[in-house]
């Protein structure tokens, strides 16, 4: 075979013949190993230049004191080549259907479909507020209820507590909030509160006690408002399920949100549900998303995964709401 091809056409050959199915050729990865190799160097790395730094200033990942957060220059070399061929491969090569059944996959759209987004650079949070415990810490003007748990540590207070129903919140009031710096009333869309209160270091000898609470916001047609009461009568409404939230998934950067073609899918209205039991068994909108981005990985950026709720998409479009200083609230006419 060498004697009978030049050094290209061997080439050629070795990636021709690992195609073992009738899909479409898809591009050599030991070109493409090259090619990064290649641009690394042209970028300015050389031995004269960068081995000495890299054998005792920085680690691979995992290694060094920081968790890794320091790498070689030549490794970022190799980064910056990638995303370079990654770039080029996308403006000149045709994208192959992965084949999803759930998802339309014909068109290449962004690098977050092949999970090639490191961080999310519109946003600075480096974790969510209250992150260190389940339970919350402090309230705020949009929750401000603490359930009144005994002082004292008194088996019968407790008990009292546990069953006397002037405990349960007055939801009218926690569901419709006053911002004390702006006029106007709020409706708190999703929400849970959990409270603990610990008497004694031996949960034992002295149980301690819990509260907590979901809020749950959906809208429904007016008609089929007694048809959900009948349905939903005698269940169990607290379970984290009940509503399915839709999620700006992993990759998607909350400063494109809900503009990017990323987010074309995504839409508050929910079919019924009717073959479960944890779910709203009629047509429905849920007012509001989670954004979600995942720690680990090459993100450095971040101490833990970032989850938070922000408007739906359709109240953002056809309210026109605008997102200033981190907060969504103004629309395009000056109304809340």
């Amino acid at each position: 075979m060498k004697v009978l091809l030049n050094e290209k056409q061997q080439e050629k050959y070795r990636w021709l013949s690992g195609l073992s199915n009738h899909r479409e050729a898809s591009f050599s990865r030991k070109w493409a190993q090259r090619w990064v190799c290649k641009r690394a160097y042209e970028f300015g790395w050389s031995d004269e230049l960068f081995s000495g730094f890299e054998k005792f200033c920085s680690y691979g990942r995992g290694h060094s004191l920081g968790g890794g957060a320091m790498e070689r220059v030549g490794k970022k070399y190799q980064w910056m080549a990638f995303h370079e061929f990654l770039a080029r491969l996308s403006d000149t090569y045709q994208w192959i259907n992965r084949g999803y059944s759930d998802l339309p996959d014909d068109d290449y759209e962004g690098p977050w479909q092949i999970n090639l987004r490191d961080i999310d650079p519109t946003i600075w949070a480096k974790r969510n507020g209250e992150y260190k415990t389940y339970h919350n810490e402090h309230c705020t003007w949009w929750q401000p209820y603490n359930f009144p748990f005994p002082a004292e540590d008194d088996p019968k207070a407790k008990a009292g507590f546990l069953w006397d129903e002037k405990t349960i919140p007055e939801f009218s009031k926690i569901l419709k909030r006053n911002n004390p710096e702006e006029e106007g009333e709020w409706a708190v869309l999703r929400g849970f509160w959990s409270e603990n209160k610990k008497y004694s270091a031996d949960e034992l000898d002295s149980p301690y006690l819990d509260g907590w609470f979901r809020i749950n916001a959906i809208c429904i047609r007016k008609g089929d408002f007694d048809s959900l009461l009948k349905r939903l009568k005698g269940q169990t409404l607290c379970g984290p399920s009940l509503v399915s939230v839709p999620s700006t998934q992993h990759e998607g950067f909350f400063g494109e949100y809900p503009w990017h073609t990323i987010y074309k899918h995504l839409s508050g209205w929910q079919e019924r549900q009717d073959n479960s039991r944890d779910r709203i068994p009629v047509k429905h909108f849920v007012p509001y998303a989670q954004y979600e981005w995942e720690s680990g990985g090459n993100d450095y950026s971040i101490d833990s995964s970032l989850r938070f709720n922000v408007p739906a998409k359709e109240l953002i479009q056809e309210a026109e709401l605008k997102r200033a200083q981190g907060k969504w609230g103004v629309g395009s006419m000056g109304e809340k």
